[in-house]
């Protein structure tokens, strides 16, 4: 794996991690989560560590980031296909995360 691969990689990783530890509900923990073992699995756990000196910001600027981050994916490697699939998973994700409703589904 390139430098600059890799690079990519944690950074959308670091992102999608940093929501997960930070949504305000177990629903959107559960949905970031669901995001990033999917990013892991399109390169077949073959990942980069995360960046633990990273400090997250507000979250509106992190799912920015975590936007870019993913679109930036598809110049190293990954296909467009799972870009626009991990674009769906983060949307879903962030709106579980404005949800109101945190009541258990039967």
């Amino acid at each position: 794996m390139h430098t600059a691969d890799a690079a990519a990689i944690s950074n959308a990783r670091t992102h999608l991690a940093t929501l997960a530890d930070t949504a305000t509900n177990l629903d959107a923990s559960l949905a970031y989560e669901h995001t990033l073992l999917y990013l892991d699995t399109a390169y077949a756990d073959n990942v980069p560590a995360l960046d633990t000196a990273f400090q997250p910001v507000n979250p509106e600027t992190l799912h920015n980031q975590a936007t870019d981050a993913i679109t930036d994916l598809a110049d190293h490697g990954l296909d467009p296909l799972q870009v626009e699939l991990l674009h769906a998973l983060l949307n879903e994700a962030r709106a579980h995360e404005s949800s109101s409703d945190t009541s258990p589904e039967c």
